[in-house]
């Protein structure tokens, strides 16, 4: 599970997708759970990584 704290450089907008890719390519089974400012304040990164990595 990935549950980085908000920040506007955090985990989350730096390399979020960069790191999800590299858990799954890796085998892992990734759950993330953004902080809820994450929701507010980066939508776009957000609605980003759902699209690409929604199954």
């Amino acid at each position: 599970m990935i549950a980085p704290s908000w920040s506007t450089d955090g985990l989350i907008e730096t390399k979020g997708d960069e790191l999800i890719q590299t858990l799954l390519d890796s085998g892992y089974n990734v759950i993330l759970r953004p902080h809820p400012m994450t929701y507010k304040k980066s939508q776009k990164t957000i609605k980003k990584i759902e699209k690409k990595f929604t199954k």
